[in-house]
């Protein structure tokens, strides 16, 4: 299971409450109102909630409550107690002032004061016998500690791959704790050509040649394992106008790791690092620079390259994360949930 609740969402409509007591068929009403929400959001966020009224919204009277506290938002919804996996139900009730005509809807909403991304990097296969044991002994802690994880794989790994790995893989796409995303063909970062230029496999490259990685990949995953990905980034990092231009043709995209700001694309920004210097894992270093007032952490690994005294200093970062009661979450589930859409 992930470290949060798939949420369920109950509409229902009540005629007869106090304030608001025209008797009236509710199947027969046309709801005068649109709601959107956020199911996934931070504790002392006030915007989670929206209600956009098809006429004028001077004639309706809108109030919110939780499961455990009456009184008008925002302070009843943020303050209310919550259950040991923050989930809080919110009543809005909405009434028309003159034909006294009361509506109900009913919502789940999940409070995190932190969310953590794990970006892990370079998942391939290893000498032509599956997964390395770096990679499963993370993997086996991730599911152990019950933390998701986003898993980048380079795409070259799914045209010469062999049955285990493939089975490997279809086990961790069955496995709602990860995601895995885009990561390039063939991870070439730093290359020489033959005038002796330095590029790397989405910097310095042509669009054509950026767009064709980006899409042999997609459609490997797709065609193997029947498998939508739906979040890029790219190999060291590296990217340039080309792959701006690539990603905005990639309709499958939605998120893009430590990219561009300006691309219609969700963009997760590098706030803060495990690895020190890459692919060096240092508690210390971790903690010196953490700041728990940040609302979200999208953090960069490489499990693959990690001894075994750095994944025990990786084991004690998640304790010491989870003493601080945060969220692990993939980066496609934080751009699912983390905006406001329609109450249907």
């Amino acid at each position: 299971m992930k470290s949060f609740s798939y949420l369920f969402l109950v509409v229902f409509f009540i005629v007869g409450i106090s304030g608001c007591d025209y008797l009236v068929d509710n199947n027969l009403l046309e709801k005068p109102y649109t709601v959107y929400y956020k199911p996934f959001a931070q504790y002392d966020d006030n915007s989670f909630i929206d209600v956009k009224f098809n006429g004028a919204e001077k004639d309706y009277k809108v109030t919110y409550r939780s499961a455990n506290l009456v009184g008008d938002y925002p302070e009843s919804v943020v303050n209310s107690n919550f259950t040991e996996n923050k989930i809080n139900t919110i009543v809005i009730d909405i009434c028309d002032k003159y034909s006294n005509t009361q509506f109900h809807e009913r919502i789940d909403v999940e409070y995190y004061n932190q969310a953590i991304i794990l970006k892990a990097d370079d998942i391939t296969e290893r000498y032509g016998n599956g997964l390395s044991e770096n990679w499963l002994r993370f993997i086996d802690f991730c599911i152990e500690e019950n933390i998701s994880a986003s898993i980048g794989i380079i795409g070259r790994s799914l045209e010469i791959g062999s049955e285990k790995y493939f089975n490997q893989l279809s086990d961790l796409i069955k496995n709602e704790l990860f995601e895995i995303w885009n990561h390039g063909y063939d991870h070439i970062v730093s290359q020489k050509d033959e005038n002796g230029n330095t590029y790397c496999e989405f910097r310095d490259t042509p669009y054509d040649y950026q767009y064709g990685k980006l899409l042999i990949t997609q459609r490997l995953m797709k065609q193997i394992f029947g498998y939508k990905m739906r979040t890029f980034g790219a190999p060291g990092n590296a990217w340039d106008e080309n792959t701006i231009s690539a990603l905005n043709n990639m309709k499958d995209i939605d998120v893009w790791f430590y990219g561009n700001e300006e691309l219609n694309k969700y963009n997760l920004q590098r706030k803060h690092d495990i690895e020190f210097p890459y692919g060096r894992v240092n508690y210390t270093k971790f903690v010196e620079g953490y700041n728990q007032s940040e609302e979200l952490y999208t953090l960069q690994i490489h499990p693959n390259m990690w001894t075994d005294d750095e994944f025990e200093q990786f084991k004690d970062i998640i304790r010491f994360l989870k003493e601080r009661d945060v969220t692990f979450i993939t980066a496609i589930d934080f751009y699912n949930r983390n905006k406001l859409i329609k109450l249907e």
